[in-house]
């Protein structure tokens, strides 16, 4: 798990710029992006389907 935590950690601190409760915009996608970029920084996604 030590693998993961800088990945979750830096998504995590980024957070979203937009409500949850928000319309599906340019800001929303940016937001969703910039987290799956963050995660996939560090460790695959092969590597994540480990965790699943």
């Amino acid at each position: 798990m030590s693998a993961f935590s800088p990945s979750v950690r830096e998504a995590m601190a980024e957070g979203f710029t937009v409500p949850v409760n928000a319309a599906v915009n340019y800001r929303m996608y940016s937001s969703v992006d910039d987290a799956h970029y963050k995660l996939t920084k560090y460790v695959s996604l092969e590597e994540w389907g480990v965790l699943m």
